[in-house]
Protein backbone atom coordinates (compact mmCIF):
# COMPACT_ATOMS: atom_id res chain seq x y z
CA UNK A 1 0.00 0.00 0.00
CA UNK A 2 1.39 3.33 -1.15
CA UNK A 3 1.24 6.05 1.53
CA UNK A 4 2.00 9.93 1.23
CA UNK A 5 2.01 12.82 3.68
CA UNK A 6 1.04 15.61 1.71
CA UNK A 7 2.64 18.87 1.56
CA UNK A 8 2.05 22.01 -0.57
CA UNK A 9 3.30 22.26 -4.22
CA UNK A 10 3.48 18.33 -4.28
CA UNK A 11 1.52 16.03 -6.49
CA UNK A 12 2.97 12.56 -5.67
CA UNK A 13 -0.55 12.46 -3.23
CA UNK A 14 -2.10 11.58 -6.70
CA UNK A 15 -0.79 7.88 -6.81
CA UNK A 16 -1.00 7.12 -3.21
CA UNK A 17 -3.61 4.39 -1.87
CA UNK A 18 -3.04 6.43 0.90
CA UNK A 19 -2.85 10.27 1.79
CA UNK A 20 -1.41 11.73 5.01
CA UNK A 21 -2.24 15.75 6.47
CA UNK A 22 -3.02 18.13 8.51
CA UNK A 23 -6.24 20.36 8.69
CA UNK A 24 -3.86 23.08 8.77
CA UNK A 25 -2.35 21.91 5.78
CA UNK A 26 -5.40 21.86 3.71
CA UNK A 27 -6.90 24.86 5.26
CA UNK A 28 -4.03 27.42 4.17
CA UNK A 29 -5.21 29.48 1.75
CA UNK A 30 -8.20 27.22 1.27
CA UNK A 31 -6.16 24.94 -0.85
CA UNK A 32 -8.47 22.30 -0.14
CA UNK A 33 -10.62 24.39 -2.63
CA UNK A 34 -8.01 24.38 -5.65
CA UNK A 35 -5.99 21.02 -5.60
CA UNK A 36 -8.68 18.40 -4.51
CA UNK A 37 -12.20 17.24 -5.58
CA UNK A 38 -14.42 16.37 -3.14
CA UNK A 39 -15.09 12.65 -4.42
CA UNK A 40 -11.02 12.26 -4.23
CA UNK A 41 -10.95 10.74 -1.23
CA UNK A 42 -12.96 7.73 0.10
CA UNK A 43 -12.57 7.78 3.77
CA UNK A 44 -11.80 10.23 5.90
CA UNK A 45 -9.75 9.94 9.37
CA UNK A 46 -10.11 12.90 11.60
CA UNK A 47 -8.25 12.98 14.99
CA UNK A 48 -9.41 15.87 17.37
CA UNK A 49 -12.88 15.83 15.34
CA UNK A 50 -14.21 17.86 17.73
CA UNK A 51 -12.26 20.37 16.15
CA UNK A 52 -13.97 19.96 12.55
CA UNK A 53 -16.97 21.36 14.05
CA UNK A 54 -16.81 24.75 13.32
CA UNK A 55 -15.07 27.36 11.40
CA UNK A 56 -13.34 26.75 8.19
CA UNK A 57 -12.43 23.14 9.68
CA UNK A 58 -15.89 22.22 9.12
CA UNK A 59 -16.19 23.68 5.65
CA UNK A 60 -13.18 21.32 5.10
CA UNK A 61 -14.85 18.13 6.49
CA UNK A 62 -18.21 18.72 4.98
CA UNK A 63 -16.44 19.39 1.32
CA UNK A 64 -15.09 15.64 1.16
CA UNK A 65 -18.25 13.34 0.43
CA UNK A 66 -16.22 10.26 1.44
CA UNK A 67 -16.86 8.62 4.11
CA UNK A 68 -15.82 10.49 7.73
CA UNK A 69 -14.55 8.45 11.10
CA UNK A 70 -14.10 11.03 13.93
CA UNK A 71 -11.84 10.22 16.63
CA UNK A 72 -12.17 12.23 19.82
CA UNK A 73 -11.65 11.76 23.60
CA UNK A 74 -13.66 15.03 24.59
CA UNK A 75 -17.04 15.18 22.68
CA UNK A 76 -19.27 18.22 23.08
CA UNK A 77 -23.36 17.50 23.56
CA UNK A 78 -24.96 20.83 23.28
CA UNK A 79 -28.28 19.40 23.12
CA UNK A 80 -28.11 17.14 26.22
CA UNK A 81 -30.41 18.33 28.83
CA UNK A 82 -32.53 20.09 26.10
CA UNK A 83 -36.65 19.12 26.06
CA UNK A 84 -37.63 18.14 22.44
CA UNK A 85 -40.17 21.41 22.62
CA UNK A 86 -37.65 23.68 24.45
CA UNK A 87 -38.11 26.91 22.89
CA UNK A 88 -35.51 29.59 22.12
CA UNK A 89 -36.05 33.51 21.84
CA UNK A 90 -33.28 32.90 18.91
CA UNK A 91 -33.63 30.41 16.53
CA UNK A 92 -30.91 30.58 15.58
CA UNK A 93 -29.25 29.57 19.75
CA UNK A 94 -30.79 26.38 18.68
CA UNK A 95 -29.25 25.72 15.37
CA UNK A 96 -25.81 27.37 16.79
CA UNK A 97 -25.62 24.19 19.53
CA UNK A 98 -27.01 21.75 17.01
CA UNK A 99 -24.01 23.03 14.41
CA UNK A 100 -21.41 22.40 17.49
CA UNK A 101 -22.59 19.44 18.85
CA UNK A 102 -20.02 16.38 18.06
CA UNK A 103 -22.44 13.67 17.96
CA UNK A 104 -24.89 15.54 15.47
CA UNK A 105 -22.24 15.96 13.55
CA UNK A 106 -20.70 12.80 13.29
CA UNK A 107 -24.47 11.02 12.92
CA UNK A 108 -24.82 9.66 16.29
CA UNK A 109 -27.78 11.85 16.90
CA UNK A 110 -28.88 9.73 19.73
CA UNK A 111 -26.39 10.81 21.76
CA UNK A 112 -24.21 7.80 22.02
CA UNK A 113 -20.68 7.42 20.55
CA UNK A 114 -20.27 4.42 17.85
CA UNK A 115 -17.27 3.23 19.70
CA UNK A 116 -16.52 4.27 23.28
CA UNK A 117 -12.95 3.02 25.31
CA UNK A 118 -12.94 4.66 28.30
CA UNK A 119 -9.80 5.34 30.55
CA UNK A 120 -10.81 2.79 33.16
CA UNK A 121 -10.77 0.23 30.18
CA UNK A 122 -7.35 1.24 28.82
CA UNK A 123 -6.11 0.43 32.38
CA UNK A 124 -7.44 -2.66 32.35
CA UNK A 125 -6.82 -3.89 28.67
CA UNK A 126 -3.62 -6.22 28.77
CA UNK A 127 -0.94 -5.68 26.16
CA UNK A 128 -0.46 -8.49 23.61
Amino acid sequence: MSTVIYKQKRRDWMQAQVVVTTIQSLAAHNRFLHQFAPTDFQLIISDEAHRTISGNNRAIFEYFVGAKLGLTATPRDYLKGLKENARFDDPRAYERRLLLDTYRTFGSDDGKPTFRYTLPDAVRHAPP
